[in-house]
């Protein structure tokens, strides 16, 4: 079905990846995992024709392909179906019934303006009522709710040779993520010494330096030379030598998003909604009742199309309540990381914090470099970078601006896994509020959430 050859991509300098080469087969899956930046989703594009900045050939064996990219509404866009009244769109497509649950959708609403979630199941159930022969899926999972995610694990998994990872087995999952942890802990330990070693190194290095100092000197008198400077080449020629055997350790990345900078204030409710109905043209969530305290970490959970990122964007008023009474405390500073949006346009990265945050070059560099973002890419525009850099670039922008309360609605969407242990440290560590929406369980469980909502039959409650 498919066959890559020797395929090559250089970005700057740099290459994402050379001499890639693999075969898929007829009814065989392929997983597709690394850091963020490291090229998955470039080779998604390269294989779909919408990169052609490379080396090296691959050949396809089929027209009916379909390909998802982590920009849902980009899916929609091309398959003309974003501006189609949704019933509509049911009625010309009976079969995705048999993929996901649609039954608490507007029907009444043009595909365009249901939530990311719904938007996703649409796409994905639209995909397989098409029996397509390739799918290039980047990043599925992000936004999908609990029940859909199990689903597309079974459409998946059906009729092919897809190795079967089940996540509600909690025990597995901790065991394997314990074992991963305990690696990197190794690791950073081994580094450590390593560290450690190296230093001494030099040390020794500075000591046998000056013992063949003064040894060199003692046999330039001994043979009768007076003026030692002249001999000042062989110094330093012997002084490289031993340099050279002092090899330097490995040096390891560990991403760290900083939380020290958080602006305190008195403990006294820095979010109240009283009554409250949200919605847009019609009412999500009714009769909302809840008091967030400074310092409270809050999450929201609830099947796609409940209303969760809505109440989140009228916390933020970035839409008006729809009724009843709503208190934001006058000195919260809200860090802002919205479901469908985050750095976007062309940008440079560097003058973007520049500009916004007024810092000097090596404090940007230093929190930018922690987390994740390589200096050639601080250099380069935003579009250049990928989903989850952005996100990181994002986090790191909230600890310079000093934010005191996180807005965070599925912040593990498109992060690997090392920017998620990142981040579950990060909200742990964070000093100030946090409210936010996940269909993670795993991270909900890793943050040490105070208390969990559920948006439900349009309710808020406490579980």
């Amino acid at each position: 079905m498919i066959e890559v050859n020797s395929l090559k991509k250089e970005y700057g300098e740099n290459f994402l990846f050379k001499e890639l080469s693999f075969n898929l087969l007829k009814n065989e899956n392929l997983a597709l995992v690394g850091k963020n930046g490291s090229g998955k989703s470039t080779l998604f594009k390269i294989l779909n024709s919408e990169d052609e900045d490379f080396s090296g050939n691959f050949n396809i064996l089929s027209k009916n392909i379909f390909y998802v990219n982590q920009d849902i509404n980009i899916f929609l866009k091309k398959q003309n179906i974003e501006n189609i009244l949704f019933s509509d769109f049911l009625e010309r497509n009976r079969k995705v019934f048999k993929f996901f649950d649609f039954s608490n959708f507007n029907h009444n609403l043009i595909i365009k303006n249901l939530s990311l979630g719904q938007k996703t199941k649409l796409a994905l159930a639209y995909i397989y009522s098409k029996d397509p022969d390739i799918v290039f899926l980047d990043e599925p999972t992000n936004n999908l709710d609990f029940s859909a995610i199990e689903n597309l694990k079974k459409n998946i998994k059906k009729n092919t040779k897809y190795i079967n990872w089940r996540d509600e087995k909690k025990k597995e999952y901790y065991k394997k993520m314990n074992i991963y942890k305990n690696e990197i802990e190794k690791s950073k330990k081994i580094k450590e010494q390593a560290r450690k070693f190296h230093q001494n190194s030099i040390k020794g290095v500075k000591k046998k330096l000056m013992d063949e100092k003064d040894h060199l000197i003692r046999s330039y008198k001994k043979q009768g030379f007076v003026n030692i400077k002249s001999r000042s080449g062989l110094l330093k020629k012997k002084t490289l030598e031993i340099k050279e055997n002092a090899e330097k350790p490995e040096k390891e990345f560990e991403t760290k998003f900083f939380t020290e900078n958080v602006s305190f204030f008195e403990n006294k409710p820095t979010l109240k909604i009283k009554n409250g109905n949200i919605g847009y043209e019609r009412i999500l969530v009714e009769n909302i009742f809840i008091e967030i305290f400074f310092g409270d970490k809050i999450a929201i959970v609830g099947n796609n199309g409940e209303g969760k990122s809505t109440l989140l964007k009228t916390i933020t008023r970035e839409i008006p309540i729809f009724s009843g009474e709503i208190e934001v405390g006058k000195n919260i500073v809200f860090g802002n990381l919205i479901q469908d949006r985050s750095l976007v346009g062309d940008e440079n990265l560097y003058n973007f914090f520049k500009l916004e945050t007024g810092e000097s070059d090596g404090i940007i560099f230093h929190y930018l470099k922690k987390a994740g973002i390589s200096e050639e890419k601080i250099k380069k525009d935003i579009k250049y970078l990928s989903h989850g850099e952005r996100t990181r670039a994002l986090l790191s922008f909230f600890s310079l601006k000093k934010v005191n309360t996180l807005i965070l609605d599925e912040p593990t969407n498109h992060l690997d896994i090392d920017g998620i242990f990142s981040l579950e440290e990060f909200v742990k560590d964070f000093k100030g509020s946090v409210i936010l929406v996940s269909h993670n369980k795993y991270f909900l469980e890793n943050c040490q959430i105070d208390r969990i909502y559920e948006v439900k039959d349009k309710k808020l409650k406490l579980i």
